[in-house]
């Protein structure tokens, strides 16, 4: 009996070690290709219509925006968000209308509204079907299911959602 319970435990647990492998070679695979959509958007975003507006309601100092669209399709967003101890530069790319990768660099000021920047913060958020599959943070690999990850994923949506939003009036 003892010998029957150790042989499910291990099975059990091949079992689960071979799904968290396949799921992290499906996350890589994915994350391959959003980094070619993004590779791509960078190469034709000269042949892109442009759209300027200023962002009201992301920071107390203001901010602006330039959407990128192939046709009415968006493909990527380039904001700046100023505020009185830092600005904070979001990128957002998008591959058949839906956010795809997101890079956040924040540049904190020496003192308030000198534009002394001493020190910065990088966020890479990579999604697939609005699920945050992946979120380096600088250069540390962050886990993308607590509570910490769902925050930062929902907040990333909802700033995207509005932007396009403002892109479009």
């Amino acid at each position: 009996m003892i010998k029957n319970f150790f042989c499910s435990v291990l099975l059990v647990g091949f079992v689960f070690a071979v799904f968290i492998e396949t799921n992290a070679q499906d996350t890589n695979a994915l994350i391959v290709k959003i980094r070619g959509h993004y590779t791509q958007i960078n190469k034709n975003l000269k042949t892109y219509r442009k759209v300027n507006k200023p962002t009201e309601g992301f920071s107390l100092e203001g901010g602006e925006m330039t959407a990128y669209y192939s046709g009415k399709q968006i493909m990527k967003i380039a904001a700046i968000f100023y505020g009185e101890s830092h600005r904070t530069t979001c990128d957002y790319y998008f591959h058949e209308g839906r956010l795809i990768f997101a890079f956040q660099k924040r540049f904190n000021y020496k003192e308030p509204l000198s534009g002394k920047v001493v020190s910065t913060e990088e966020d890479r958020f990579y999604f697939n079907d609005d699920n945050l599959i992946k979120w380096l943070d600088g250069k540390k690999d962050r886990d993308v299911s607590d509570e910490e990850a769902n925050e930062m994923k929902k907040i990333t949506l909802d700033d995207t959602k509005r932007l396009i939003e403002i892109a479009n009036s």
